[in-house]
């Protein structure tokens, strides 16, 4: 377990759609969805109702955006917990530089750990699109093996996605076969708060499903799916645009999680961004709720540079995973559908 009683712990999501939430439908909710990120902030809260959370990921967004818009907004909040998953939808480019993309990521990852905060890591799942974009998942393999090594390198968590199986269950998708599903972003939750070492909802591995759809309903799904999501997918990339252009960051204050619902409480740290130029002002604190507050706990994340909290174990893989020939793994390949 990483955390203890000193501070709580502050937490900043970093990246695109995957982190933003899309698939785990919530109307109500700023861009009508909620995401694995609000559900380890929840957790979270109700261990410790000090918890403070900002979610700046925003769908479509590549690695140099999410860098230049992300970053810095996060780091002057002074976060002591960033998750931080980027460069999944460059890897879906047609053209991409993929060493100079991942030194890129890398840079990013040592600047966000200079800070002295602690950065929470993903891996990325070879997602069931479609035969057609079976080579994607070799440029999946190469980025996973640098990720792999930058958490090892820099000390950071590590939730290795790839290796869960359980994310063989099309349960765990939703229909546009990209983004995780409402329980899919469930799991994942409960995966990033075991890395953490948190109390909360054990993520069961469950059993994978081995029933194959018939021939006919197969191709029939396949139609639909190229005609609902994969040509607007298509064209907007054709064009140059993405689905989040005009979406602004869902929470982009670092505010109180109320334990119940999950939503921010009134209570936040404001923060301007003005340019390349961020400011974070001294904050105020106003009431909280005693029948809240009484029994809290604080928390805090430790670990820095100086103090190596994490080894090269503390990664939440299933514990079916995969066979493992070395780091990089070109030939293992996830097939939910097959």
């Amino acid at each position: 377990m990483i955390l203890d009683s000193a501070s709580p712990v502050r937490f900043v999501a970093l990246g695109d759609s995957f982190t933003e939430g899309v698939g785990d439908t919530a109307p109500g909710r700023p861009h009508g969805v909620r995401g694995w990120a609000d559900r380890t902030a929840q957790e979270l809260s109700r261990l410790d109702p000090a918890t403070r959370y900002a979610n700046l990921a925003v769908r479509g967004r590549r690695l140099d955006r999410i860098i230049a818009d992300q970053v810095d907004a996060a780091l002057a909040m002074n976060p002591t917990l960033v998750s931080f998953y980027a460069g999944g939808n460059d890897l879906l480019m047609a053209r991409l530089d993929l060493p100079a993309l991942l030194h890129r990521l890398e840079r990013a990852v040592v600047r966000l750990r200079e800070s002295g905060t602690q950065v929470l890591l993903f891996t990325g799942y070879n997602v069931p699109l479609s035969p057609l974009l079976e080579p994607l998942k070799l440029r999946n393999a190469v980025y996973n093996t640098r990720v792999r090594r930058i958490a090892r390198e820099l000390d950071c968590p590590l939730v290795d996605y790839w290796c869960f199986e359980r994310f063989q269950d099309r349960a765990l998708w939703a229909p546009d076969r990209l983004h995780m599903s409402p329980a899919g972003h469930e799991y994942m939750a409960a995966k990033v708060l075991e890395v953490l070492g948190v109390p909360g909802p054990a993520a069961e591995p469950g059993p994978v499903p081995r029933d194959i759809p018939r021939l006919g309903a197969r191709l029939r799904d396949d139609a639909a799916w190229l005609r609902r999501d994969f040509s607007p997918w298509l064209l907007r990339k054709v064009r140059g645009v993405s689905s989040g252009d005009a979406l602004q960051a869902r929470w982009p204050h670092l505010s109180r999680v109320d334990p119940e619902t999950g939503l921010p409480a009134e209570e936040r740290f404001a923060y301007s961004v003005t340019g390349n130029s961020a400011s974070y002002p001294s904050a105020t604190r106003v009431g909280t709720n005693s029948s809240m507050s009484k029994a809290a706990t604080p928390l805090t994340l430790k670990g820095s540079r100086s103090t190596a909290a994490w080894t090269s174990s503390r990664v939440a893989v299933d514990r079916r995973m995969p066979p493992v020939r070395g780091d990089f793994r070109p030939e293992a390949t996830n097939r939910p559908f097959a």
